[in-house]
C-alpha cells in the first residue's frame, strides 16, 4: 500500500464532519479461537439507507472515522495453501514454501506502538541486536494458532457482527516468508487505522530473492485456493441476515497480482456456470 492510498483514507478522516454518517460508540472484549482476546472499541454499521444516499463518499468516510486504538498485540487471521512441513513446530516454520491443502487460523502480532513507529516501515531486528526481543522495539509474531474451516469462518462472522463489517484481506508477493507476510499485514492494519477484521491469504512463496521462478509456479497453482477463500466470504456476506460484510477489501502486492486475477477469473466462470 503505497503512501497515496494511506493520505486517502486520512483526508477522507478530516471530511467526516461533513458527511451525514452518525454512528454509536461501543466499547466491547473481543473473544479470539485460540485464547487471544482484546479490548476494542468500535461504531454501529451505518443504516443502508445512508449508504444508498451516498454509496461511496459517506461510506468510506464512516469506514475512516470509526473509533481508533493502537493496540500492541493484534490478532490477523490467515489462510493458507503453504503445505505444513512439521506440524509439531508452534511458530510459523511449520509452513513450508510447497503448495499443499488450505489450512487456516490466527496470529497474534506484536506492533511497537510504544516507541516512535515510523509509518510505512516493518521495524525488525537485525540478528546481531542484543535488543531483538523488545516488544516496544520490533514487530514479532507471538502465536499462530490453526483453525478447522468452519471454526474460521465463524469467528470472522462473529467478529463482523461484534465490530465492523468489513474484511481487509491482503496476499502478499514474491519473496515473502509466512512471518513477514503476517508482520507487513499488521503494519499495513496499524498504519492505515483499518477498523474491520483482518486476514491474510500466503501462498507458498519461497522467501529468497533468488528463487523467482519457484515463486512463479507457486503462484500458479495457488488461484484455486484463493477463490474458495473469497467464495467462503462472498457466501457468508449473501447468507448473512444482516446483509454480512458491507465490503470486502483486497489488496494483492506484486505476482500477488496473478493469484488473485486468475481467482477472479474463477469466480466470474463459476457465476457464469462455466468450468473454471
Amino acid at each position: 500500500l503505497d503512501t497515496q492510498g494511506a493520505a486517502t483514507v486520512t483526508e477522507f478522516r478530516a471530511t467526516t464532519a461533513f458527511t451525514k454518517v452518525r454512528s454509536q460508540r461501543i466499547a466491547a472484549r473481543t473473544n479470539i479461537p485460540g485464547g487471544f482476546f482484546r479490548e476494542q472499541s468500535f461504531s454501529e454499521e451505518p443504516s443502508a439507507s445512508s449508504r444508498e444516499q451516498d454509496p461511496e463518499g459517506s461510506y468510506l468516510a464512516s469506514l475512516a472515522s470509526r473509533p481508533w486504538k493502537p493496540l500492541q498485540k493484534r490478532v490477523i487471521y490467515f489462510a493458507t495453501n503453504r503445505k505444513i512441513v512439521d506440524p509439531a513446530k508452534p511458530g510459523p516454520e511449520r509452513f513450508g514454501n510447497e503448495s499443499g491443502g488450505l489450512n487456516y487460523g490466527a496470529c497474534l502480532a506484536n506492533i511497537p506502538v510504544e516507541q516512535e513507529h515510523e509509518r510505512g516501515k516493518l521495524e525488525e531486528p537485525s540478528w546481531w541486536d542484543l535488543r531483538r526481543s523488545d516488544p516496544k522495539k520490533f514487530f514479532s509474531l507471538d502465536a499462530v494458532n490453526e483453525l478447522a474451516e468452519a471454526e474460521f469462518f465463524s469467528a470472522i462472522a462473529n467478529r463482523l457482527r461484534g465490530a465492523t463489517n468489513d474484511v481487509l484481506l491482503i496476499e502478499h508477493g514474491y519473496n515473502n516468508t509466512f512471518q513477514f507476510a503476517v508482520l507487513r499485514t499488521a503494519q499495513i492494519v496499524h498504519d492505515i487505522r483499518f477498523p474491520g477484521v483482518p486476514m491474510i491469504f500466503s501462498w507458498p512463496s519461497a522467501g529468497n530473492v533468488l528463487r523467482y521462478s519457484h515463486d512463479e509456479k507457486q503462484a500458479e497453482q495457488s488461484d484455486g485456493a484463493l477463490s474458495h477463500v473469497l467464495e467462503r466470504l462472498i457466501k457468508d456476506r449473501q447468507k448473512s441476515p444482516s446483509g454480512g460484510m458491507a465490503r470486502i477489501h483486497v489488496i494483492a502486492h506484486s505476482m500477488g497480482n496473478r493469484v488473485l486475477l486468475r481467482a477472479m477469473h474463477r469466480i466470474r466462470n463459476l457465476i457464469q456456470g462455466n468450468d473454471p
